[in-house]
C-alpha cells in the first residue's frame, strides 16, 4: 500500500493537543482522540516510500476547521512555551504557527547522515533550516 495511492487522514473534530516548548524538550499533551489521529498519521508515513518524504505537521495536520479558517482564538490545537522558548519561536506572519512540531518519514541514507552529527549535536552545515520538503503536505 503506497501513501500516493492513499489520501492523508483527515483531521479528527475532537481532538485536542497542546504542544509544551521548553528547554527540555517538547511535550504533548493530548486526549485520545489527538492519539488516535497520530496513530493513523504514523501508519500513513509508515506506509509511504521514504525517498517521499511526506510529512505529518501536527498543528497543521491536526488542527480543526474552526482553528484553521475561522480564526477563532481558542484553537484545538496548539503550542505554549516558557518565557525563554518563546523568543526563539516567533511566528513570522499571522497566519504561522511560530513552532511546528513534524514528523517525516526519511530513507536509511539521510538517516545514517544524521546519525553521523551525533558527537557534535549540531545538523551538518548544509541542513536548510527553512522547511525541508512539503509533499504530501496538503491535507
Amino acid at each position: 500500500m503506497t501513501t500516493m495511492n492513499r489520501p492523508s487522514p483527515a483531521p479528527n473534530p475532537g481532538t485536542k493537543l497542546c504542544l509544551a516548548v521548553t528547554k527540555q524538550g517538547v511535550t504533548a499533551y493530548g486526549n485520545r482522540d489527538a492519539f488516535e489521529s497520530l496513530g493513523e498519521w504514523f501508519k500513513w508515513l509508515a506506509s509511504s516510500d521514504p525517498a517521499e518524504h511526506f510529512e505529518c505537521h501536527t498543528i497543521w495536520h491536526l488542527q480543526d476547521e474552526a482553528s484553521t479558517f475561522r480564526k477563532q482564538s481558542t484553537k484545538n490545537v496548539h503550542a505554549l512555551f516558557t518565557a525563554k522558548t518563546k523568543a526563539v519561536f516567533k511566528k513570522e506572519s499571522e497566519d504561522g504557527f511560530g513552532f511546528e512540531l513534524t514528523f517525516i518519514m526519511a530513507p536509511e541514507a539521510e538517516l545514517d547522515e544524521l546519525a553521523g552529527c551525533q558527537e557534535t549535536g549540531l545538523l551538518p552545515e548544509s541542513w536548510n533550516e527553512e522547511e525541508r520538503v512539503v509533499k504530501g503536505s496538503e491535507g
